[in-house]
């Protein structure tokens, strides 16, 4: 065994792996980053509600824990308002059940909700795209000749004077 990494190590001295690389001097291995038009629209929106409903989760699980500890202490099955913060054992396991299954409720809900907030925005967006492109009341442009231009520049002086 000892042979064995002996071997490997003068190879490794002897042979770098730059000789075995199949990279040119004129090109790079650094990869290219990726573009906003290299992935479909679903997937930039698959993944933007996945970051909301998971960046979501910490503030949704501490207001499940507040109004839990809330409601249990209105309801006054306990002496005093819980410590979300506290490590004792404040909530047994089934309490703690319900509250992630809240709070992991209500963070998908805020992710579906945005979800759907932006796909009826661009929804209507693309609707009144639709409507610009075949109205028949569309402005158009015609540049000017060098030559119209300066008649209307003359015309305006004149007027002017």
């Amino acid at each position: 065994m000892k042979k064995l990494l002996l071997f490997f190590l003068i190879f490794t001295l002897l042979f770098p792996a730059s000789i075995f690389s199949q990279s040119s001097d004129n090109t790079t291995d650094t990869a290219e980053e990726y573009t906003w038009e290299e992935f479909p629209q679903w997937a930039h929106d698959l993944r933007r509600t996945e970051v909301i409903t998971l960046g979501s989760l910490p503030f949704t699980t501490l207001w499940t824990i507040l109004i839990y500890g809330g409601y249990q202490y209105s309801k006054g099955n306990t002496n005093s308002f819980p410590n979300p913060f506290s490590s004792s054992d404040t909530y047994t396991e089934s309490e703690i059940k319900k509250i992630l299954a809240y709070s992991f409720a209500a963070s998908g809900a805020i992710g579906l909700s945005d979800f759907l907030f932006n796909l009826i925005k661009r929804k209507n967006m693309e609707r009144k795209l639709n409507r610009l492109k075949q109205s028949e009341n569309t402005v158009t442009i015609n540049p000017l000749t060098p030559e119209e231009a300066g008649d209307l520049l003359r015309k305006n002086q004149e007027e002017k004077e």
